[in-house]
């Protein structure tokens, strides 16, 4: 039978399967071979999650408006934010943000005063949750006159991998950004030891959205490519490191998929039919325990340089043109 054509090189029967992953949103229904190309290396989504609509896939609720409800989701959600200014502020205070695939706008909500702040937010749920706070909403595709080469960071949280043409957005972002400036992404890591443990059933996998599955050599190269120096950072994510070895431990058992992190989130009521309690009952017994492991495999992962998430801050290249 003949093997996936390869979306980003093109190669023709040079791809093999290396694993079957599960829908998160319908976990019953057919699984997507993650495929790997021979000749370029990228990992990708076989087939066409893109059967089912935009509004579907990033649905009402996808972006977590309900997480706010609860003071210990607001917390952590304060604690992540943190984590991610540390990241990308560095020495200077840009003066001047665009987020790429912003959601409802968390993070440029949380940034410094006087930051002018822009967001673009291609899903319809998303751009409905911005029109609540003072974001400017950003066309990717046509900007407004002032906005070429003005940015001092962009940003992409978890994003690039949703991307069908990484390249071609790459090149929109070098036009866009400042003397100066520099593109930040954060991505899964498809060469984490968590998702080389857990395959198909990892938490960050997430098959029916992400079209690609990174590793260093391949972000690498699609940055090389576009004509950005990279510099790396740590794969070290307590936002994505600690709740990805949680969520994927209690994937293994045969409750519904990623349960916890739907409860968490607020996109799904559980109605109390007893596989139901008995499914509260083991997170509830178990969630602390693995809670601790989570947070002591994170570290041990992360200094072995395989996190959970690989991020890094691009600069253009100094002998190539805007």
């Amino acid at each position: 039978m003949k093997s996936p054509t390869c979306p980003r090189c093109g190669a023709e029967n040079r791809s093999k399967v290396v694993f079957m992953g599960i829908n998160a949103d319908v976990p019953r229904s057919a699984r997507f071979p993650i495929v790997r190309c021979l000749d370029c290396g990228i990992a990708f989504t076989a087939g066409s999650p893109a059967t089912e609509t935009e509004e579907g896939l990033y649905f009402e609720g996808y972006y977590g408006e309900a997480t706010g409800e609860r003071l210990s989701n607001r917390l952590a959600i304060a604690v992540f934010q943190k984590e991610r200014q540390s990241l990308v502020m560095g020495d200077r205070m840009p003066s001047k943000v665009l987020d790429v695939g912003c959601g409802d706008g968390t993070f440029l909500r949380c940034l410094p005063a006087g930051v002018e702040r822009f967001g673009y937010e291609p899903s319809l749920a998303g751009r409905n949750a911005l029109t609540k706070y003072s974001v400017h909403q950003f066309d990717l595709d046509s900007p407004a006159s002032g906005n070429e080469a003005s940015f001092d960071l962009i940003t992409l949280w978890q994003v690039f991998e949703h991307v069908d043409t990484p390249d071609d957005l790459l090149q929109k972002l070098r036009r866009l950004l400042a003397t100066g400036g520099s593109v930040f992404i954060s991505v899964p890591n498809f060469g984490s030891l968590q998702a080389r443990i857990f395959r198909g059933r990892w938490f960050h996998l997430d098959p029916a959205r992400h079209l690609f599955h990174y590793e260093k050599k391949t972000l690498g190269d699609a940055c090389w490519r576009n004509g950005f120096d990279a510099g790396w950072r740590t794969t070290k994510s307590l936002e994505y490191g600690v709740f990805g070895w949680w969520q994927s431990f209690f994937n293994l058992i045969p409750f519904d998929f990623n349960m916890g992190y739907k409860i968490l989130k607020g996109r799904k009521k559980y109605p109390l039919t007893p596989v139901n309690l008995l499914a509260l009952a083991v997170y509830g017994l178990l969630a602390v325990p693995v809670g601790m492991l989570s947070v002591g495999l994170m570290l041990l992962e992360a200094a072995l340089g395989k996190g959970a998430v690989l991020q890094v801050c691009l600069t253009p290249k100094r002998d190539l043109p805007p």
